[in-house]
């Protein structure tokens, strides 16, 4: 199923997508507690760079579908 779904530039940015939700979500709900609560700030930087390289992934993915299928 996956690697059907890598096949297509449309596929990966759904694979992305979710990726980069997840790592928000356990960003903000793992990892920021972890820091301000428990006083341990590495998971915030481990989760942080993840969750930044994913975004920036995200948003060249979507740049890239558009043009491939002239979205407005």
């Amino acid at each position: 199923m996956l690697s059907s779904l890598l096949r297509t530039s449309l596929g990966r940015l759904r694979v992305v997508g979710f990726l980069e939700g997840i790592s928000f979500l356990v960003l903000l709900g793992i990892a920021m507690p972890l820091k301000y609560l428990l006083g341990q700030p590495e998971a915030v930087r481990i989760v942080g760079m993840a969750h930044g390289v994913l975004f920036v992934a995200y948003v060249l993915l979507v740049l890239q579908v558009s043009l491939e299928r002239s979205w407005s």
